[in-house]
């Protein structure tokens, strides 16, 4: 990141799979900024759901915070980025008015281990919620599935 004149660059970010992940902004040079070093853990997947077709994109995500929470064994408040897109079918596929849909999303997020936590099990954590048979996908897809079908892709 390139900052104008009298301007400093602060903080760091990383592209990872086409999706950028931290943050860097510019500061006036003298301006009394406190810098903190962390470890975040980063995130990405895509997930298929069937959703009623009146589900709002603030409720798609609030499902998404909660089921990475739960799975990862974190609180909501260690969530710090989460960004839930969905992949728009291609041109030629028919649109239908139905009571439900099935579309697939493309999910990031970054996460602040808590103290409690070391930043290496939250990685294996969140590594399991994409194996099928472990406790973190289930909880991930039971957490998707409460008052909603769902079908989890990877």
């Amino acid at each position: 990141m390139t900052c104008p004149e009298n301007y400093k660059n602060v903080g760091y970010f990383t592209c990872f799979q086409e999706r950028f992940f931290g943050e860097s902004v510019c500061v006036a040079v003298g301006q009394n900024v406190k810098v903190q070093v962390v470890t975040k853990v980063a995130g990405s997947m895509e997930v298929e759901l069937d959703l009623p077709a009146n589900t709002t994109q603030q409720e798609v995500e609030d499902m998404f915070k909660k089921a990475i929470v739960e799975s990862l064994g974190i609180s909501l408040n260690d969530v710090v980025k989460l960004v839930v897109v969905a992949v728009e079918p291609g041109s030629d596929s028919e649109r239908r008015l139905q009571a439900s849909e099935s579309k697939q999303y493309l999910v990031s997020y970054e996460v602040l281990p808590p103290s409690s936590l070391d930043p290496a099990e939250v990685v294996s954590r969140a590594n399991r919620i994409a194996e099928s048979s472990s406790s973190e996908a289930q909880v991930f897809q039971q957490v998707l599935s409460t008052g909603y079908g769902q079908k989890f892709v990877r």
